[in-house]
């Protein structure tokens, strides 16, 4: 009965080391995302203000 437990258990900690690995590659996919987001947004207004200058 303990070694099916056992099994049980491995089992569900390798489920969960996959789930951890793909949410931690999402996380840095959406970190990328919001990095690129804010290169845009500081470009932005850096722009607008040159081109009201000249």
């Amino acid at each position: 009965q303990n070694e099916g437990v056992a099994k049980g258990t491995a089992h569900e900690a390798a489920q969960i080391a996959d789930w951890l690995q793909e949410e931690g590659e999402a996380m840095v996919e959406r970190r990328e995302k919001d990095e690129k987001k804010m290169e845009k947004l500081d470009d932005g207004p850096s722009d607008a203000v040159e081109e009201r200058d000249s």
